[in-house]
């Protein structure tokens, strides 16, 4: 029997900063300052990539997806990919979520922006269990020694980290809703953190038949400070629908833009709507901006250049992003 992905109901975090990541002079199995972030995978994209919450500050941004370092999966359109991915969402949803991350300092991400990192979970009280070998060990990917500072022939499956010597905070729940979340279809639920890192923006839609959006906003010690609740549609076309789970969120300093896929209530046609929540204040009311967007994904995101201007860019794309988090 599979072991299924956890229902995503409510919102886990952890409150750290990473320090500057000083190269190594050699290439290691582990770095000495292990761990360097302590996250929650909140999606498993393949074999070798997932995505997780809280973002972790790495080259200069928040980011939100995870390249396991120097292994290669195979690809999602084969059997085999199939099969390593629903190996990686088993070994993962079996320990938790909960991932120890062990990041390259040669460079820190990949070409896509995406955190090149040894992945980690708790095995016991005294070991944790590096998922890229275990991945390796299992035929479910091969090494693929890429440029970064990790060394595959020095990785060994178990690594000794007695809980008792936890350098992380530790991750709290903090219950934002209960009802039938959308994280079963497209993209469910959405994170963005504001660029201070002071406030953690949480937009999700229900799916259990009013398709209500709900937007909550955290601080940095996970008290709600803003929260509401768009729809379901409030007798309006023009109010909030969201169309199977179809939304986005983006930040800048002073609150949340969130765009998502309407389902009107004539005609069934689909438009793209967007609103901005402040991190205090009431939210500005839906605009629209494409008409008959069927399944088209909101893509939404925010924009400062060096001139001064700043920008909201909203827009839709044909289907989501490949990985979730950068557009």
């Amino acid at each position: 029997m599979s072991i299924k992905p956890i229902p995503i109901l409510t919102l886990l975090i952890l409150l750290t900063t990473l320090t500057p990541l000083a190269a190594s002079p050699d290439p290691v199995g582990v770095h000495g300052d292990f761990p360097h972030a302590r996250v929650v995978v909140t999606e498993v994209v393949d074999g070798d990539t997932f995505c997780i919450s809280p973002p972790v500050y790495v080259g200069g941004e928040y980011r939100t997806v995870v390249r396991l370092a120097d292994i290669d999966a195979p690809e999602l359109d084969t059997s085999e990919g199939q099969q390593a991915k629903q190996a990686l969402t088993n070994l993962l949803a079996q320990h938790g979520g909960v991932v120890y991350l062990d990041i390259d300092k040669a460079g820190g991400v990949d070409g896509e922006g995406r955190v090149i990192a040894v992945a980690y979970v708790r095995e016991n009280t005294t070991h944790l269990l590096n998922v890229n070998k275990w991945m390796i060990d299992n035929n479910h990917a091969v090494v693929e020694d890429y440029p970064n500072d990790f060394d595959p022939s020095q990785w060994n499956l178990y690594i000794e980290y007695p809980i008792q010597n936890e350098k992380l905070p530790t991750i709290t729940r903090i219950p934002l809703h209960s009802g039938a979340i959308a994280n079963s279809t497209s993209w469910g639920v959405r994170v963005a953190v504001t660029p201070d890192g002071n406030y953690i923006g949480v937009a999700f839609s229900d799916y259990g038949g009013d398709y209500t959006l709900h937007v909550r906003i955290l601080d940095r010690e996970g008290n709600i400070v803003n929260s509401y609740d768009y729809g379901p549609d409030k007798g309006s076309d023009w109010y909030a629908n969201v169309w199977r789970g179809m939304l986005d969120i983006a930040a800048n300093e002073t609150g949340f833009m969130v765009a998502w896929t309407n389902l009107t209530r004539s005609g069934n046609s689909r438009v793209v709507l967007y609103s901005f929540v402040p991190v205090t204040g009431t939210p500005t009311q839906p605009q629209h901006i494409y008409l008959d967007t069927y399944q088209n994904h909101p893509l939404v995101a925010f924009f400062e250049h060096s001139n001064g201007t700043r920008w909201w860019i909203i827009g839709t794309a044909s289907r989501p992003p490949l990985y979730p988090g950068i557009h």
